[in-house]
């Protein structure tokens, strides 16, 4: 993953991964409890069952996914969607929202690629 995002790539994989990650570190709350100046109580235990249940969706849509379209080799057409939907459980739209999600977190990890490429200038580039 970490070459991915050198690279300024994001596949649904790595968003699969980062979620799984998520997951195992317990729940949501307590995460939040664990960001300095974030109210513990800002999410509610309604919210948090419902952000988990979300995330354990798309976890179960991705794990119907094919490597191709984990890696993002082949494009996540209607097709593939609907297949993706009845293999998982999942909801077509919950699928185009993951799709969009995935999307958005990739357009950022892209911008921030370029920073992970910048290299600190030498002495030599320094001195002209």
């Amino acid at each position: 993953m970490m070459e991915n995002l050198k690279e300024g790539k994001f596949t649904m994989r790595d968003m699969r991964d980062q979620f799984a990650q998520v997951m195992s570190m317990g729940s949501i709350g307590q995460l939040a409890s664990m960001i300095p100046g974030l109210n513990s109580n800002l999410i509610t235990k309604d919210k948090e069952k419902e952000s988990a249940a979300k995330i354990q969706r798309f976890l179960t849509a991705m794990d119907s996914m094919t490597k191709e379209e984990l890696d993002g080799i082949k494009p996540l057409d209607e097709k593939r969607v609907l297949r993706i939907s009845r293999g998982s459980g999942v909801h077509p739209a919950e699928i185009g929202f993951l799709i969009q999600q995935h999307a958005q977190m990739g357009k950022m990890v892209k911008s921030l690629g370029g920073f992970a490429n910048m290299q600190a200038p030498n002495a030599e580039q320094v001195s002209q």
